[in-house]
């Protein structure tokens, strides 16, 4: 059996490891609950998985026909694969902003400073691994790997963009406040926009061309309501806009037809509505309409 079958293997039993999700989201109907949100996200960090086990066994690939299948079905997500998770975040850090007081404190602490020393911990592993496998390392790429700008077998920069929605987040809220909740996301979209330019001109677009799923989710949050209201006056059943959506998105953001990061931001926005929306689908008692929205 290759390398590459088991790790698809170990994939799929996480996705079902935790049976609780297919017993909340049988009893939860909103689409954007926690129970719902985490399942899809654990689909797509089944992908995920799965997609670094494709990089890894490369030389094996080629050698099998279901995975020769396997790995050009998830090519097609790329960076997609990601989207759910930024625009989920925003949702929820949102909802929870505008909810429950002094939550914008613990986007510093716990949330960031955690996260942070995790990945200290995690990088440092990585480094002793190098040093006892006598790899060619020097300090100096030891402390840039703290910092997410260099690898070091680690990921280089899902948490280096994580962190920076936290702080970006923290500071824009503590000025605009939670009385000014529209300022709020439009000051935070333009300071991820800044931060779209200046990080793109170090480092290849992958880094910087989901993030903008972030302000989008909180934006989501703020108007979705009057989004489905309108869109179940038309009459269309929803999962004709989700499917939309995602072919809009997946075109956009895959197909070559983004000229930048700006527009592959854009299909990754559409994409993660549509996903949203699809599984809409499934978690509505009347699936063929928009359902009316609920607490998280």
């Amino acid at each position: 059996m290759s390398p590459f079958i088991i790790l698809t293997i170990i994939a799929i039993l996480y996705l079902f490891s935790a049976p609780k999700f297919l017993f909340y989201i049988e009893r939860d109907g909103y689409y954007l609950s926690r129970s719902w949100t985490s399942f899809v996200n654990a689909v797509f960090i089944t992908l995920v998985v799965c997609s670094h086990g494709l990089n890894l066994f490369q030389t094996s690939i080629r050698e099998f026909l279901p995975e020769k299948c396997a790995a050009f079905a998830i090519g097609q997500f790329g960076q997609l694969m990601v989207t759910t998770f930024f625009f989920y975040s925003g949702y929820g850090i949102m909802y929870s902003l505008l909810n429950r007081g002094g939550y914008a404190r613990k986007l510093v602490f716990p949330r960031f400073v955690s996260l942070s020393l995790n990945f200290t911990l995690a990088v440092m592993v990585y480094f002793v691994a190098h040093c006892i496998l006598q790899n060619e390392i020097r300090w100096a790429d030891f402390v840039v790997g703290l910092h997410d700008f260099q690898a070091l077998g680690n990921p280089t920069w899902f948490i280096l963009v994580t962190l920076l929605t936290y702080l970006l987040t923290y500071v824009c809220f503590v000025l605009m406040g939670e009385k000014h909740p529209a300022a709020f996301v439009l000051s935070l979209t333009a300071l991820i926009l800044v931060s779209i330019y200046l990080i793109s001109r170090i480092k290849p677009a992958h880094w910087v061309n989901t993030i903008l799923c972030f302000p989008a989710g909180m934006f989501y949050y703020l108007k979705g309501a009057q989004i489905e209201d309108i869109l179940r006056k038309t009459g269309v059943p929803h999962i004709a806009y989700a499917i939309l959506l995602m072919a809009a998105g997946w075109l956009m953001y895959i197909a070559d037809l983004s000229p930048n990061i700006y527009t592959e931001n854009l299909g990754g926005i559409l994409f993660a509505v549509g996903v949203t929306w699809f599984v809409g689908s499934f978690s509505w008692k009347t699936p063929s309409r928009f359902p009316s929205r609920t607490k998280r």
